[in-house]
């Protein structure tokens, strides 16, 4: 996703589980701007869950049950392995 600030959190890394994913339609501003999906990932990690937003071209790659290395920046999804790179 486009960022517009600068992430100053730290990298995180934790083994995962994707548990669900769902697709949403967003719209910014009513009435004004045409509706979009949105489409999210939620993981199982041993703190917790974690969701976050991912581009449609990442979102058909996974499926719930999946394992894997997950690697993260505050909001930002950096990767899955060995499925996002």
């Amino acid at each position: 996703m486009k960022r517009y600030t600068k992430n100053n959190h730290p990298v995180q890394k934790c083994h995962a589980t994707v548990i669900g994913t769902s697709e949403q339609s967003y719209t910014p501003v009513p009435g004004y701007e045409p509706s979009r999906p949105l489409y999210e990932i939620l993981f199982e990690t041993p703190d917790g869950p974690l969701s976050f937003e991912v581009s449609r071209f990442v979102f058909p790659l996974l499926e719930s049950g999946m394992n894997g290395e997950l690697v993260w920046q505050g909001p930002d999804l950096i990767s899955f392995e060995p499925w996002i790179q």
